[in-house]
């Protein structure tokens, strides 16, 4: 009869040593910018349970500048907004989910250029209109907009108005 081990039923695993888990979470950390909720999700997964264990080595990786949640934040709001399009209510909720406190979440919504996100706006509206939306009759292509900038976190208001410009500049044949 053959045994099979299920991650449930692995023997006892030898507990990694400080240093070991410091260049695991190190490296973990060089790959890409982290928060430190993400990092205390990575200890629970190698098993370090012990809560002051997990606060040294939390301490010691920011000492090391391995980790550090304003440059993780930053990186985020500035890479969602930039490279997915995302507004700042989506990237605001983003950040929380990804356990940044709220007055660094406030800090790098704010820091976002206007002109960055009034370029993304413009850009994810303008791409949808050419491509999905350009044979709809006009109220169906207000709405779809509408709905497209509000649910990628951008304000309504702004939402409005390029909306508003957009279908200005490119009236088409089938108006209401």
């Amino acid at each position: 009869m053959a045994l099979f081990l299920t991650p449930d039923l692995e023997p006892d695993k030898e507990p990694l040593s400080d240093q070991a888990l410091y260049l695991k979470l190190a490296r973990y950390c060089a790959y890409q910018e982290r928060a430190p909720a993400e990092v205390l999700r990575k200890m629970y997964q190698l098993e370090v349970k012990d809560h002051e264990r997990q606060q040294v080595m939390l301490r010691k990786l920011e000492a090391d500048n391995y980790l550090c949640a304003q440059r993780f934040a930053q990186a985020y709001a500035t890479g969602k907004l930039r490279q997915n399009r995302w507004g700042q209510r989506k990237i605001a909720a983003g950040l929380a989910a990804k356990g940044v406190e709220r007055d660094q979440i406030s800090a790098q919504v704010q820091g976002l250029s206007a002109d960055d996100v009034n370029r993304a706006l413009l850009t994810l509206l303008t791409r949808r209109d050419e491509t999905a939306y350009a044979k709809l009759p006009t109220h169906e292509r207000r709405t779809k907009l509408m709905r497209l900038g509000i649910s990628r976190g951008f304000e309504p208001d702004a939402v409005r108005l390029v909306v508003a410009n957009l279908l200005s500049a490119k009236p088409t044949d089938s108006q209401d």
